[in-house]
């Protein structure tokens, strides 16, 4: 008798192979659907998927989150790091010391 693995990860080729076939025949399904609308309708399927799609990764890959790093004794981080759609942007703190901000008033 053959041990089965089961871990999450694993994936068993039979399995796998019964996967692939419903995707297989579902996109033909689709594709046999989509063929037999007029432009009219199929235009309307393009928008509505292109607007379903935009959707569907604004709520996966949506980059609102914020995180807020504490440290030991009550001390902030000492440095800012942004992370949004244009990038990752890194700007170190700067600390005044005592005695610049009485130097600069006389």
């Amino acid at each position: 008798m053959e041990a089965r693995s089961t871990e999450p990860g694993s994936t068993d080729p039979s399995r796998l192979s019964a996967i692939l076939g419903w995707l297989h025949r579902a996109f033909d399904a689709v594709a046999t659907w989509v063929t037999q609308l007029s432009w009219w309708k199929f235009a309307l399927f393009a928008l509505l998927s292109v607007i379903a799609a935009s959707i569907l990764q604004d709520e996966l890959f949506s980059g609102d989150e914020i995180v807020t790093i504490k440290t030991k004794g009550g001390k902030q981080p000492e440095a800012n790091i942004t992370i949004d759609d244009s990038g990752i942007h890194f700007n170190p703190k700067t600390f005044k010391k005592p005695g610049e901000a009485g130097a600069a008033t006389g």
